[in-house]
């Protein structure tokens, strides 16, 4: 009821195993336990993720094995039994509100460490302007486009993209946009604003990675985009293709945050293991998801397309547009997708099968 996402577990594995999926901000456990002690589990789980603030709940006999738990640091806090229930909802929300503090403090350090943080989108807010003015054609929008080169060049790669499968090549913002359709042209042209604004400005050793960040959200949000539009009652297909180009955009941050630390994390990971939040934070202190929604509301992006980037690895709620873009993410690089909701994962197999024939069946 305090709005909290709690997971209980009966065993310990089972608990390490979601946590190596889902980081968890606070982790409370028994002392004595079937399979593995409390002690045991809290110290497999500080290595899986560190980040999380450990609780210990044990009788007072127990005591010398608690001390010695919170001597090395396996344990913050220990709490002894029987507790009461007020008293463990304070700790919780203590720990939890001094975790949110920390959190924003690190999100503002490297935001404003960040050498090449450009500024908000703008160019994107005229091409708007032509699509909600009464009587506007694909040929005054493509005018407004036109004026920027380096738009034009990124549009139409987009446009002769093999992702959307055109059959000649695309060689007019006249066709990109008819293409690629004017209901998603103001947020592609956003996207490709923020991606080239920390382009222009980052070193030359970054701009690979930023182009294959940028690759990868091309072919995420194709994908992403055809879901939204033949899922069942979606109503924002516009802000699934903006959020699905723009959920790594925290990455390219901390890539321009800190070069060689980036490096060294993108070592850390093997194929296999894909995509790590636990190996994010110990490198970095906070998550790319965190830091994108972060740079997208200092940009001033509409809400739904914040939240869609903030939970695009973490539990959805069932809501729509996380859930499209996780999913749309496990179809474009598989098990490298992770960590996302397992509610997810009942969607793939259905979803794979309707891309792939390329049929427009409703969830």
């Amino acid at each position: 009821r305090a709005g909290y996402s709690i997971h209980t577990f009966q065993r310990a594995p089972d608990a390490l195993e979601f946590i190596r999926g889902i980081p968890a901000d606070v982790i409370i456990s028994d002392l004595r336990m079937p399979v593995m002690t409390g002690a045991e589990f809290l110290n497999h789980a500080s290595g899986i993720n560190p980040q999380a603030v450990r609780i210990m709940l044990s009788g007072y006999e127990d005591k010398g094995v608690v001390m010695d738990a919170l001597s090395r640091s396996l344990a913050q806090h220990y709490v002894l039994k029987p507790w009461e229930d007020a008293g463990l909802r304070d700790l919780v929300q203590h720990v939890l509100e001094q975790l949110s503090t920390q959190r924003k403090d690190r999100l503002s350090e490297i935001l404003r460490t960040v050498a090449t943080l450009p500024a908000p989108p703008g160019f994107h807010t005229k091409v708007h302007e032509v699509l909600t003015r009464d009587g506007s054609s694909v040929s005054d929008i493509a005018h407004v486009i036109e004026k920027s080169p380096p738009i034009v060049a990124k549009l139409l790669r987009v446009a002769n993209s093999v992702y959307y499968g055109s059959r000649k090549p695309v060689s007019s913002v006249h066709d990109a946009v008819f293409f690629i359709g004017t209901e998603y042209v103001a947020g592609l042209v956003a996207a490709i604003e923020a991606f080239e604004g920390f382009a222009c400005a980052a070193q030359q050793e970054c701009i690979a990675e930023i182009e294959r960040v940028w690759n990868a959200a091309v072919s995420r949000s194709s994908i992403a985009k055809h879901i939204a539009e033949h899922w069942q009652g979606c109503d924002v297909r516009e802000e699934v293709y903006v959020a699905s180009l723009l959920q790594d955009l925290g990455q390219v941050a901390l890539l321009c945050y800190d070069p060689a630390r980036y490096k060294e994390y993108r070592a850390s990971r093997s194929d296999a293991a894909g995509m790590d939040g636990n190996a994010e934070y110990a490198f970095f202190g906070s998550g790319h998801d965190a830091i994108g929604a972060a740079l997208l509301e200092y940009w001033n992006f509409p809400r739904p397309i914040i939240a869609g980037v903030s939970l695009h690895h973490k539990r959805t709620g069932g809501q729509v547009l996380p859930q499209i873009l996780q999913l749309a993410n496990i179809l474009q690089r598989g098990n490298a997708a992770f960590p996302h909701d397992p509610a997810v994962d009942e969607l793939v197999d259905p979803w794979r099968d309707r891309i792939m024939n390329g049929t427009g069946a409703t969830r």
